[in-house]
């Protein structure tokens, strides 16, 4: 077997670079993270803010509709991240929590792939990122489930 000119052929189109890849289309990935509803919500209060503007108005109130449970204590695990030291850090609504501290009444323990969130009164909720917690009925709505 002669790998020679298959190699050659790797060459050639690694030097041609994106000019081999016109005419090929690409699938459409849309978001990725959020709904577009989410998304165009994001976008509109990023630009605001980069105007020096205040937040769009009913902005918050079609946000609060995508949720999937509507209360007030209502919060989402957006991220899991390990530090170069060793410690962890959970994202919930944007808000920074640190492993093994009190957050919203709840103990938080960061393990990895998951966060576990344990009340005074010894119930345990177990989220992974995506997961969406009522801290007051305790329901905690998996994005898996609806796959």
């Amino acid at each position: 077997m002669n790998v020679r000119p298959a190699l050659l052929a790797a060459l050639a189109m690694l030097a041609a670079g994106p000019a081999a890849a016109d005419g090929v289309e690409l699938p459409e990935t849309g978001t990725v993270f959020f709904s577009a509803a989410e998304r165009a919500g994001i976008e509109a209060r990023r630009r605001a803010l980069l105007a020096g503007e205040a937040a769009p108005a009913g902005d918050a109130a079609a946000a609060s509709a995508a949720d999937p449970v509507p209360t007030s204590n209502h919060h989402r695990l957006e991220g899991l991240v390990r530090r170069g030291d060793g410690r962890r850090v959970a994202w919930f609504g944007g808000e920074r929590v640190a492993d093994l501290t009190r957050w919203q009444g709840h103990l938080v323990r960061i393990q990895p792939g998951r966060v576990v969130l344990e009340a005074a009164d010894g119930r345990r909720l177990t989220l992974r990122v995506g997961d969406a917690v009522d801290l007051d009925s305790g329901r905690v709505d998996s994005l898996r489930a609806r796959r």
